[in-house]
Order: structure tokens, then C-alpha cells, then sequence
């Protein structure tokens, strides 16, 4: 896993917006984010604090610093520490998950779907776990992009021409069924507060 991606977990896990730990904030959230991030970056991913350094954008002596206040901080707080465990053992999921890329999954799909009782037991534990790490990745991706829609208005300015108002109207309606799409899953599956 590449730190850019444990940043983002553990943004989602602190409920921040993306991007924000690498950035200037210093609010006591992100703060404690940032904190557990390089943590997670030293202990989980067993960077040098060099390297979370250069990751992060900071300095090795505050790479440190977070490691020391985040320990400190998860001994104190077992709603932390329980945050924290669970960010681990994702980022151990999802480091598994990385060995099986090398999967065709829409051909184990397609296998499956042919005959999908006798395929589905017959499928290896690395071909079902290729298939959920694009899932993963596909859910991942459909987060991203509902959040960055969520986040922009789409309006015409001035100057459009009528194809370009039909074209910003088509997008328009693509983000309202995008995100009408996403509202209904989460609440299909009872995820509605999950990120």
C-alpha cells in the first residue's frame, strides 16, 4: 500500500476531508489524524520516518513527535486505540488483497456466472479474494467520486453556447443519478454513515 492510501483511510476513519492531512491544518482533529497516520505509517507499513516524512511532508523529528503523541494518545483513549486497530488490520487486509492482482477477475466472474454453484465452489481463495480487491477498489473509486461531486456545483457560466448548456445539463443529471445511486446502496446494505 502506498502512504497516499493509508492518509485517505485514515482521513475517512476520522470522518476529514480528503487531503487534509497533508495539508497546514493544525486543528486538534486533524492534528490526531495526522498523528495516527504516521503511526500507522511506522508501525503498520514499517516505514523509516524518512520516508513517512517525505510522505507526509514533514520533517523525521515530527514524524517522531506524531508516533510519540499518537501512543500516548491510543493509551488513553480506547476509542482511539479501537480506531486504530481497525485501521491496521484493513491495512493487513488490503496488503493481502495487493498479492492477488495478478487475477483475471472478470474471467473467474464470467466462470462463476456460467454456473454459479458449482464455479463458486470450485474458485480459489485467491480468485474470490481478486475479485473483492476490485470491489474494493471499485467501491474506493465510487467513494472518491461521489465525494468530489458532492463537493462542486455544475453550473454554465457565461459565454456557453446552447451544446454546452445540453452538456452541463447532461452532467448535471449523471451527478443527481450518481449520487441517488450511492444514497440508495448505503441504505440498501444499512451503511448509511460509512464513508
Amino acid at each position: 500500500m502506498r502512504a497516499s492510501e493509508i492518509a485517505l483511510m485514515t482521513e475517512r476513519a476520522f470522518a476529514l476531508e480528503p487531503g487534509i492531512i497533508h495539508s497546514g491544518n493544525r486543528a486538534a482533529p486533524v492534528a490526531l489524524a495526522r498523528h495516527v497516520c504516521c503511526w500507522l505509517l511506522c508501525n503498520s507499513m514499517q516505514l523509516d520516518r524518512g520516508r513517512v516524512a517525505e510522505a507526509i511532508g514533514t520533517t523525521a523529528q515530527a514524524v517522531a513527535y506524531s508516533c510519540s503523541v499518537a501512543e500516548v494518545r491510543m493509551a488513553e483513549d480506547a476509542a482511539l486505540a479501537d480506531t486504530v486497530r481497525k485501521l491496521q488490520a484493513e491495512i493487513e487486509f488490503r496488503t493481502t488483497l495487493a498479492g492477488c492482482r495478478d487475477q483475471d477477475v472478470i474471467a473467474i466472474a464470467n466462470t462463476i456466472r456460467g454456473n454459479p454453484r458449482r464455479a463458486a465452489m470450485a474458485a480459489t481463495v485467491n480468485e474470490v479474494v481478486a475479485m473483492a480487491t476490485v470491489l474494493i477498489d471499485l467501491w474506493d473509486a465510487a467513494v472518491t467520486a461521489e465525494t468530489t461531486l458532492q463537493a462542486i456545483e455544475i453550473s454554465p457560466t457565461g459565454g456557453y453556447r446552447q451544446t454546452d448548456a445540453d452538456t452541463m445539463a447532461a452532467i448535471r443529471n449523471y451527478r443527481a443519478a450518481f449520487l441517488n445511486h450511492m444514497h440508495a446502496f448505503r441504505n440498501s446494505n444499512g451503511d448509511e454513515d460509512n464513508g
